[in-house]
């Protein structure tokens, strides 16, 4: 690309990646949503119309147009995903883009004294907390939380809104996004665009976010990639209200080596047959294996400061 193309002329040029009505939805989120000044657009599709190639464009002309973005996902494995299809570009989630923890009032001083390059007397609130760290003799390069042993995140007290920032937040599997999570998001950017299937299951608490959308594109068109997919084929038979006929299949050794994955209803029975191809892999009951694929559970205050969030997944290592 010549260095002197205008920005028009490299918008096109992105565009010129796209099919013609993928095309057609990012020109109109442009034109119609972000020049017009709309707080809330998406950009939907069922599995296989390319939502993630036209977001990708979009982002491009965005970045072109010297509109500042950020791409996020509502969970650490959702914002994974996106990152590896997006070359590998900053993914957060939509927590970290738009919150910021609110800390208890003595770790907020020791925050700010180690900011400062643990500089000068220790602040009272901190010596009220932990009476032996002006003993410690903390200098500019220690963590003094390390060096008291505690755990940063058991002093978070609540979360607060990131300072207000101009710009769009791009956020892929919207469907997973609660109505407080918006909020935040549209209290810290001035433009949200979501990205997904609103025939997807909503978030836990039942409450949808794409009630609240300003301006819809919709991509309908299943794409090269997509067509043959059984997956694809059951999931827009279900969105037609259609009856999805399953063939019998008998889960053996081979799909376990595979990691090919059980869906489960209930989580007693997600629990006995995690036991069950565990026992078809010739695994010990009490050990994990190195490779063996584990997911987290809880993700309390102390498995986040680790960041160990949630259902992220993990691997075991020796």
């Amino acid at each position: 690309m010549n260095a002197h193309t205008s920005p028009p002329e490299k918008v096109d040029r992105a565009l010129d990646k796209l099919s013609d009505s993928q095309k057609s939805a990012v020109e109109t989120l442009l034109a119609e949503g972000l020049y017009l000044g709309l707080n809330v657009m998406s950009l939907e599709g069922a599995a296989g119309t390319g939502k993630t190639v036209t977001s990708g464009v979009l982002v491009e002309c965005l970045e072109i147009l010297g509109w500042p973005v950020e791409l996020a996902a509502p969970t650490h494995r959702a914002a994974s995903v996106l990152s590896a299809k997006s070359e590998d570009r900053e993914v957060k989630t939509v927590h970290s883009a738009t919150r910021r923890p609110k800390f208890a009032r003595s770790m907020a001083h020791l925050m700010t004294w180690q900011e400062g390059g643990c500089n000068g007397p220790v602040p009272q609130p901190a010596v009220q907390e932990w009476p032996d760290i002006e003993a410690l003799e903390i200098g500019p390069d220690d963590d003094p939380c390390r060096r008291l042993g505690v755990d940063m995140g058991d002093y978070i007290t609540g979360w607060v809104a990131k300072e207000k920032q101009p710009g769009v937040l791009v956020v892929d599997e919207a469907s997973m996004l609660d109505e407080d999570l918006m909020q935040f998001a549209l209290t810290v950017f001035d433009h949200v665009i979501l990205v997904g299937d609103p025939n997807q299951l909503p978030p836990v608490n039942g409450k949808s976010v794409w009630k609240s959308v300003e301006l819809r594109t919709e991509l309908t068109e299943i794409h090269r990639q997509g067509k043959g997919s059984p997956i694809i084929e059951a999931a827009n038979i279900a969105r037609g209200a259609g009856r999805i006929e399953l063939p019998a299949h008998r889960y053996t050794i081979e799909h376990a080596k595979k990691g090919v994955p059980i869906i489960c209803w209930m989580n007693k029975t997600r629990m006995l047959r995690s036991l069950w191809v565990r026992r078809l892999l010739g695994h010990p009951v009490a050990q994990l294996v190195e490779g063996e694929p584990i997911v987290v559970k809880s993700g309390n205050k102390k498995d986040r400061a680790r960041g160990l969030y949630k259902n992220s997944m993990w691997s075991v290592v020796a």
